[in-house]
């Protein structure tokens, strides 16, 4: 079995505060960025809401930016 991800960075926020990336990750037909969000495994740092080409999007808006 393969498994495929796409990745979508978040242009806003190339620096990677914290060594990371952000991106919306999707697999198997998902986004799992919502789906660790709605399971309550992740939560939205609101402090970056403001500088994510994300936070208008109605999962970001759903789950807090």
């Amino acid at each position: 079995m393969q498994a495929v991800a796409l990745i979508n960075e978040d242009d806003e926020q190339t620096n990677g505060s914290y060594d990371r990336i952000v991106t919306k990750l999707y697999s198997g037909g998902k986004m799992l960025n919502e789906e660790l969000l709605r399971m309550k495994h992740a939560v939205i740092n609101t402090r970056f809401c403001n500088d994510s080409k994300f936070a208008d999007q109605g999962w970001a808006a759903k789950y807090g930016c």
